[in-house]
């Protein structure tokens, strides 16, 4: 239900940018959306498995994703422009940025992490959008850790397999394609 109502939301930020086809590699950044906004988020299905990573499609997105252990999500999303997103489950305002850290094999970088409310089924989830383009980063890494910074001065780390993402991410990224080639309305 989470990665649902994330999905949603996420496309639905999409769709205040305009069209831009997805590239294989490079997913171009997502627009931001008013920090009132929490957009209500249709049901998605499960398409496709890849180890650790799945795709999952909606009427508004698709998008690969996986979770840590403790069962929060990280993942890439595409509705007409593409943005990785995490659910860390912090509680944050809706439109408030924090600076956080994805780290892995290859290196650690500094990520801004954006707010952003949604509903599924009448409930609030909250997620952060990562505003910068990791996807260097990742590419080879067989784990990568997301730490964020909590304000009694401790921090949030959630580690997520990769195992199956380049995989999962292609097929994803395919399948944006193919929605924008197609006629009809895209979110």
């Amino acid at each position: 239900m989470r990665l649902v109502v994330l999905l949603i939301l996420l496309a639905t930020a999409a769709s205040a940018v305009a069209c831009q086809k997805p590239a294989a590699k490079h997913p171009p950044a997502i627009g931001h959306m008013a920090p009132s906004d929490v957009p209500d988020m249709p049901y998605s299905d499960t398409v496709h498995e890849y180890d650790d990573w799945t795709v999952q499609q909606s009427t508004a997105f698709v998008a690969a994703m996986t979770y840590s252990e403790g069962g929060e999500m990280f993942g890439l999303f595409c509705g007409k422009t593409c943005s990785y997103y995490t659910n860390p489950n912090i509680p944050c305002r809706i439109g408030s940025v924090t600076a956080g850290l994805l780290s892995g094999p290859g290196g650690s970088m500094a990520i801004t992490l954006r707010c952003l409310h949604v509903k599924e089924e009448g409930q609030e989830e909250e997620f952060m959008l990562i505003d910068e383009d990791v996807t260097d980063l990742l590419d080879g890494a067989s784990r990568v850790s997301i730490t964020i910074p909590l304000p009694d001065g401790t921090a949030r780390v959630d580690i997520y397999s990769m195992k199956g993402a380049e995989q999962a991410q292609q097929d994803m990224l395919d399948r944006a394609d193919a929605r924008l080639a197609s006629p009809g309305p895209t979110v």
